[in-house]
């Protein structure tokens, strides 16, 4: 699912952590793009310099334009929805290359 999570706030990214657990086979994986926020560099594309709950988001006029969250806040809400981040792929938005632009998560269904 790319490009759907990077504009979500708290509420709805929850909802839609739930229902890809919910989805999920026993043992199935999934490929997530998200915006971490832990990588936020002086060169990176976006600074995420504005807030709400968890969200960290770039423009304060239009928050679901681009929107982030910390990695530890991410892997809770996963746990917390039956999955597990098993790896994390960084994106180009911070400067350097990468996979994508923005982060790619593979999580899978906890067993």
């Amino acid at each position: 699912m790319k490009s759907v999570l990077t504009h979500l706030l708290e509420p709805d990214f929850r909802w839609y952590c739930r229902e890809i657990g919910r989805l999920l086979k026993q043992e199935g994986s999934a490929l997530l793009s998200a915006f971490v926020v832990d990588f936020v560099k002086a060169e990176s594309d976006f600074q995420f310099s504005h807030a709400t709950g968890a969200a960290r988001y770039q423009f304060e006029r239009s928050p679901e334009t681009a929107v982030g969250y910390r990695l530890d806040w991410l892997t809770t809400v996963l746990r917390e929805s039956g999955l597990k981040l098993r790896s994390l792929h960084q994106g180009s938005w911070m400067g350097t290359p990468g996979l994508s632009y923005q982060d790619l998560m593979v999580v899978e269904r906890l067993g």
